[in-house]
């Protein structure tokens, strides 16, 4: 068992060209900086990653490449063995980007002023991907119930029976951190499938669920095969992000030979060949790492929760089931969201403004709190600070 302890070490990222902390710093003193905004991790990935990564750049040729049988031989494992899907090695189209990826999604099987629906508060570049692509945004937002956020499917099957093309998931949901029921995923499947519309699954986080929360993955529903489409990546689980790699699955040789075509015929080769031997290598030896990264990251989410509800209660943490990613309701201090992240600035935390997720989710936030620990806690402190400040 490998020890959690390897994830509380600091390390320096500014001037790294790191987004996280050289671009989104918010005017905040570079030397007091602590971001908890974009989603990646501040801890080393899987050493084995860095080993094959150094061998293979010691060799010093980088030209075209492909991923090999190994690489999807890795992929299916994995999935087999974490998530029960059978993946056949066709259904994997290497992509060098989920968000991209969504996007050729949208622009091939919806067209022109298309509905495509959405689940606020959600992930904010689906809105720019639809937008991009001149479709019309359809909002099935969730509902906060006492038992935590729930999908709204009569509203869901009104927007699909006007006509809507596609419906995009977050599976395990980002912000809200639900790991959707398979019961759940079912309904929205055989929605999708009365109505014509295609599925499309982003599962991103979908190795992150927290607290022994397993996700389900739609590619275990055999029935709605004909119409899903699966984005998957090991950017978030493995903090790879910079390597640009991703897979999505599409089991339909309809939906598939279109995707694929589109991508050949403008000479996308998909990931990059340092990309592909981190993911391979990752999904072959990273399952202990990934378990103590699991542990820790639960560990994280209880401390940040049982923090907020002692010393910060005007911060209400939303039950949280998988990603690392905390969605908090600041609205008891009737502010925008956009005023509390100017308000934790001042102290040097960089979070991101729950606007940016929903017209309807001003005075919330989101933070990530994938970092080590003694980080977590500096932060956490500061954002203390500058709402007993706001209240006095």
């Amino acid at each position: 068992m490998i020890d959690t302890n390897i994830f509380d070490k600091e390390i320096k990222r500014s001037g790294t060209s790191c987004i996280k902390w050289d671009f989104m710093t918010g005017g905040a003193d570079p030397e007091k900086l602590l971001p908890f905004s974009i989603a990646d991790s501040d801890w080393k990935t899987v050493p084995e990653v860095i080993d094959v990564l150094q061998e293979r750049v010691a060799h010093g040729i980088f030209g075209y490449s492909a991923p090999g049988r190994g690489y999807y031989e890795a992929l299916a494992h994995w999935y087999r063995q974490r998530h029960q899907v059978d993946l056949k090695k066709e259904w994997i189209v290497p992509t060098a980007g989920v968000v991209p990826s969504i996007s050729l999604a949208v622009m091939l099987f919806t067209g022109q002023d298309d509905g495509v629906i959405l689940q606020p508060p959600v992930y904010d570049p689906f809105y720019s991907v639809i937008e991009a692509n001149h479709r019309k945004i359809l909002c099935n937002d969730l509902k906060l119930t006492e038992e935590g956020y729930q999908m709204d499917y009569q509203d869901l099957e009104e927007k699909l029976r006007s006509g809507a093309k596609m419906l995009i998931l977050c599976n395990p949901h980002n912000p809200v951190g639900r790991v959707w029921r398979r019961e759940e995923l079912e309904a929205c499947a055989a929605l999708c499938e009365r109505y014509d519309a295609i599925l499309v699954s982003d599962e991103i986080h979908g190795d992150l669920g927290l607290c022994r929360n397993a996700y389900f993955s739609v590619g275990r529903l055999e029935k709605y095969r004909d119409r899903m489409i699966i984005c998957t990546a090991p950017s978030k689980t493995f903090n790879i992000a910079g390597l640009g790699v991703s897979n999505i699955i599409i089991p339909d040789e309809r939906l598939r030979s279109a995707y694929s075509s589109w991508l050949q015929a403008r000479y996308q080769t998909g990931s990059n060949l340092l990309g592909m031997l981190a993911c391979q290598t990752a999904y072959e030896k990273g399952a202990d790492w990934v378990d103590a990264e699991l542990r820790y990251l639960s560990e994280n989410y209880l401390f940040l929760r049982e923090y907020f509800e002692r010393r910060i209660p005007s911060g209400k943490v939303a039950d949280l089931e998988g990603t690392y990613l905390a969605w908090i309701d600041f609205t008891s201090l009737k502010k925008s969201s956009d005023a509390l992240c100017s308000l934790f600035s001042e102290k040097g935390v960089i979070v991101n403004s729950g606007a940016h997720y929903g017209a309807n989710y001003d005075g919330f936030i989101r933070l990530n709190f994938a970092c080590p620990r003694g980080q977590l806690e500096r932060g956490l402190s500061a954002i203390e600070t500058a709402v007993k400040e706001e209240v006095r």
